[in-house]
């Protein structure tokens, strides 16, 4: 049986990186990294696997991993339109309900840290400097999770 992961050694958003993919991973990796983290965060706050010590909720019952609000970040960020925000809205789901498939499937650390390492590896692979390399790169890294 799968105990709780105590807050000294990692929680579900730290084991993922909780803060976006540093400056090497520009606004999609920023995105996929913080979604990741707060996908991880959700699913292990639900099955109890991770101490919350101020028991605070994240995100809403609508958007419970905050996909919108790093859409909006991102598509700002690359100067996108409404378009390019509904496009990156659409990829970040996708990309989000793969990763919490994937923890769901498996809550443990292994999961975590390959979701990490997927992430960390698609955000140091290139700099996305416009909304549609953005797109490709968060596709990507969807496909890999999948893999």
């Amino acid at each position: 049986m799968t105990g709780p992961i105590s807050s000294s050694r990692a929680s579900g958003a730290s084991a993922v990186g909780l803060g976006g993919a540093g400056p090497r991973g520009g606004a999609a990796g920023k995105a996929l990294s913080n979604i990741a983290a707060n996908v991880a965060s959700a699913i292990t706050a639900e099955l109890q696997l991770a101490v919350d010590p101020d028991g605070r909720q994240r995100g809403s019952a609508q958007d419970a991993y905050e996909v919108e609000a790093a859409a909006d970040e991102m598509v700002d960020t690359l100067g996108g339109n409404a378009a390019d925000r509904a496009a990156a809205a659409r990829s970040l789901h996708s990309f989000a309900q793969e990763v919490a498939s994937l923890i769901a499937a498996r809550p443990g650390s292994r999961s975590l840290d390959r979701i990490y390492q997927i992430v960390q590896r698609a955000s140091a692979s290139q700099q996305a400097q416009d909304i549609n390399a953005a797109l490709k790169l968060i596709d990507a890294t969807t496909a890999e999770i999948v893999k």
